[in-house]
């Protein structure tokens, strides 16, 4: 009889992986579930955009109406992740209600990502190394916790969708069966991760860069011929793809060139690549080294030229242009977004262990693993190396290079864990396991070490538990669904309130608000910021000319003892201390909610 863990039995192996990680979620997030409280800020205006395009809204209009009233917040997110949550949401609401139907959808979407990110993972770990490599990098995903914490369910976000796209370009670039598939393969996954976010523009240059070595520097024999063409159809699948999704998004609006967003400029400079690359290729002038070169030179060129002349704005930084208040109050208190060395101890902790995991990987890869080409080997470390370097300067895009270190790592544990099954000391072998699980987990075992190393006295350790677990109940407060839902009573107002719990108030009333934290908006958000950080005079004066009719806030709320604290002579710190000012009057509370009305006829003269 076969046993149930032959390679005969990969696709059912890694479902019944799946479907063991995914009830482990399922269990884990049981009482956000059934709240309905998603992952968080973009999760919910991203179920809210959906929920309005289901509505009526236009396909091609992403503006939130209901942010910065009557113009309406611009948004840079795409249609596509819209598209799996609002055809689960289309078929259940009839039979289950639009509640009902959005929290099956917000669980399910996720896990299916997490279905497809696995399986990627498994099919490029095994095309590599083998299958029991495979499974072992499959099962320690879930130790992934910044990966992890993407898929998980009511996280609706691209996030996890950006994960399978770049796992897809990963897989072709190791698809050496067949290199055309190979080449198509990444300029759909590169294009629609462009149109998903541009984020993904410096990993798909990554990827691409990585494609043109093969081109570059062919090997030798005629079974390697059939790389010669990969490069120059990767480029032209990728422009056609992005040309198609963005025709399919944004329809025929070419007049417009956002930084943020798959726009005409960024499919000017990849035509004008790919059309210098494949002429070049197809009418033979790469046939020496230097001629290859110069044609990649002549069209890097080109492509930065294409960009620097039609939207000289997107040359740099894309958040160059925010507002120096909107950057210091709000970019630079989401960590996220900034550099590994701005962000807290256990993120730089999670990601350098895993970092430096992967580094082992790639020692064991290079001294001891002959079952991968020489020349593969050195794509995998330059893709983890380039994935690194970009990590390290936005926090956020790390969990890249972490996918790669996972799938590296695995043969080198696999070894570990059948070295420790011939010692015969029981110490011996338990500790070359414990070894071993350690470099699958290391997101998971540097917090730990670190707690530790903190070398804290117990009393120590437990005030800040319970000062943080104090601060956690006060901020959750400020977000609980039936907190917010009562704020319903008021209606379709307009009110002003912190960015942060803006986007849940969007999605379960029917009110509107200045700003969500969302750059696009930026000047709404800086009144938002200088209402609670500036003068009484200058507050009162920003919600006459909004036609603020509330003032809502939550003592709890992390973002508005922010304010308090860096503006501490400011409006809201003020309010916080009991001033009085003639042009707000106070209404009971709502839940948590201080609540003051805006007297019209007073404000603003």
């Amino acid at each position: 009889m076969t046993s149930l863990l032959s390679p005969r039995y990969f696709r059912q192996q890694i479902f019944a992986v799946w479907v063991v990680l995914s009830t482990l979620l399922i269990i884990a997030q049981w009482s956000q579930i059934i709240a309905f409280q998603m992952g968080d800020a973009d999760d919910n205006l991203r179920m809210v955009q959906i929920m309005d395009w289901l509505a009526g809204q236009s396909w091609f209009d992403v503006t939130q109406y209901r942010i910065n009233p009557p113009d309406g917040g611009p948004m840079h997110w795409s249609r596509l992740v819209d598209v799996p949550v609002g055809a689960l949401v289309l078929m259940l609401q009839p039979i289950l209600g639009p509640m009902v139907a959005g929290q099956i959808a917000a669980t399910i979407v996720p896990l299916l990502t997490l279905g497809v990110l696995l399986w990627l993972t498994a099919k490029i770990t095994e095309r590599l190394f083998g299958h029991q490599a495979a499974l072992l990098a499959a099962v320690s995903v879930f130790a992934i916790i910044p990966v992890i914490n993407q898929l998980l369910p009511m996280r609706i976000d691209h996030h996890g969708w950006q994960l399978v796209l770049f796992l897809t370009c990963m897989f072709a670039l190791i698809d050496r069966a067949r290199p055309r598939r190979a080449a198509f393969l990444l300029g759909i996954a590169a294009a629609t991760w462009l149109e998903i976010s541009v984020e993904g523009l410096p990993f798909v240059i990554l990827f691409l860069g990585l494609f043109s070595l093969r081109w570059l520097f062919p090997e030798q024999g005629e079974q390697n011929q059939r790389f010669a063409n990969q490069f120059p159809l990767a480029l032209v699948a990728t422009a056609g793809t992005a040309g198609l999704l963005y025709l399919v998004t944004e329809g025929l609006g070419f007049q417009s060139n956002y930084c943020d967003a798959l726009s005409p400029f960024h499919l000017a400079a990849l035509v004008s690549v790919a059309a210098i690359i494949s002429a070049a290729s197809w009418a033979g002038l790469h046939g020496k080294l230097v001629n290859r070169l110069t044609v990649c030179a002549v069209a890097g060129a080109t492509g930065i030229a294409t960009v620097v002349l039609i939207a000289p704005q997107c040359a740099g930084d894309a958040f160059s242009n925010l507002d120096p208040l909107v950057r210091e109050y709000w970019f630079n208190r989401t960590p996220e977004g900034l550099p590994l060395w701005q962000i807290g101890d256990i993120r730089q902790l999670q990601i350098i262990a895993a970092i430096a995991v992967g580094l082992a990987g790639f020692v064991y890869l290079f001294r001891f693993d002959e079952k991968v080409a020489p020349r593969d080997k050195v794509l995998l470390l330059l893709l983890f190396l380039g994935s690194a370097v970009v990590g390290i300067y936005v926090s956020r895009v790390s969990v890249y290079v972490l996918c790669v270190a996972n799938v590296i790592v695995a043969p080198a544990v696999l070894q570990i864990f059948k070295a420790s099954d011939g010692k015969s000391r029981l110490v011996s072998r338990l500790g070359l396991k414990i070894v071993g699980a350690m470099m699958l987990a290391p997101t998971v075992v540097a917090p730990i070490v670190y707690s530790v190393l903190q070398n804290r006295s117990s009393e120590e350790q437990g005030a800040v538990a319970i000062d943080d677990q104090i601060k956690l109940e006060e901020a959750l407060s400020c977000h609980t669904i039936n907190s917010i839902q009562a704020l319903g009573i008021l209606g379709k107002a307009r009110i002003m309130t912190g960015l942060d719990v803006s986007p849940l108030i969007l999605q379960h009333t029917r009110l509107s608000v200045v700003a969500t934290g969302h750059h696009r908006n930026q000047y709404a958000m800086k009144d938002v910021i200088q209402t609670f950080t500036g003068s009484p005079e200058q507050a009162e004066t920003i919600m006459a000319r909004r036609e603020v009719e509330y003032l809502i806030g939550c003592n709890g709320s992390p973002e508005l003892n922010y304010y308090t604290l860096r503006a501490p002579k400011g409006f809201w710190a003020k309010v916080q201390a009991g001033e009085d000012f003639e042009w707000l009057e106070p209404l009971p509370m709502i839940g948590p909610f201080n609540i003051w009305r805006i007297r019209k006829n007073e404000a603003g003269e």
